[in-house]
């Protein structure tokens, strides 16, 4: 086995991202990041920074079915399980976290006798910002907000050679059962998913960046149709911004 903890991204026209995001993981203890290429206009393997590339493996994967973020997981079961030990499923806009600091690999190591730690977002707003700006995601955004809408706000760490087969939050089990736990080893209730705690290891999820970040994410829809975001999600996490919306919108019908 070559990987203690690894992490896979799907992505598309991300590419800005990828540094901040590449550099937060890997220095979390990440020992390598798998990176699905959708097809984007600029290809990732170009958005690398140099010091990083032996330590990502770039998948070129233009699919674009409704179910391309499932296939892709199913991808990498087949090709690439056997190389590590640990994988997260994870978004650019997710940033793993553990609360004190422990290095990734050695935080596991507490959790040796179970399949999956689910781990619970902790979601992020636009503060107040409209416009994108030139500096890192984790230093824009500050400010915490609860999820709208049915998603369930949690992503896994996973046992890969306990995979068979991934949804886009949690494992799926088939043949094995699996032993899926919250971060005190507490059996999960998918049910109240929402209560899972959060104390010891967090996921930063930036939602919607700003608002014009946020236009370009609808407009790039997302790898799975069945789970698309609610253009209304927006003013619902930064209802403080209706005014400036609006005028943004207005601003950009006109000049279309």
């Amino acid at each position: 086995m070559k990987y203690d903890f690894s992490v896979c991204l799907i992505t598309k026209d991300e590419n800005r991202y990828l540094p901040e995001w590449l550099a937060w993981h890997l220095g979390l203890g990440a020992d390598h990041i798998y990176i699905y290429d959708n097809g984007s206009a600029l290809p990732v393997a170009g958005s690398i920074p140099a010091g990083y590339r032996e330590r990502v493996t770039v998948i070129d994967y233009p699919s674009h079915s409704d179910l391309t973020q499932l296939e892709a997981y199913d991808h990498w079961i087949a090709n690439y399980k056997a190389e590590t030990k640990w994988v997260a499923f994870l978004d650019t806009d997710e940033f793993l976290r553990v609360v004190d600091g422990t290095d990734i690999r050695e935080f596991m190591r507490d959790y040796e006798d179970i399949d999956t730690l689910c781990v619970r977002f902790l979601t992020y707003n636009a503060a107040g910002q409209l416009r994108r700006e030139e500096r890192p995601v984790r230093e824009r955004f500050t400010q915490t907000v609860e999820l709208p809408g049915p998603t369930t706000p949690h992503k896994s760490i996973c046992k890969a050679e306990r995979l068979e087969k991934m949804g886009i939050r949690t494992p799926i089990t088939l043949s094995n059962w699996l032993k899926i736990v919250d971060e005190n080893k507490g059996y999960v209730d998918f049910s109240d998913i929402g209560k899972l705690p959060h104390e010891k290891i967090v996921i930063d999820h930036y939602y919607t960046r700003s608002y014009e970040e946020w236009v370009e994410k609808m407009e790039r829809g997302t790898p799975v149709k069945a789970a698309q975001k609610n253009p209304g999600w927006f003013l619902q996490l930064n209802p403080e911004m209706a005014a400036a919306v609006a005028e943004y919108d207005a601003e950009a019908t006109s000049n279309a």
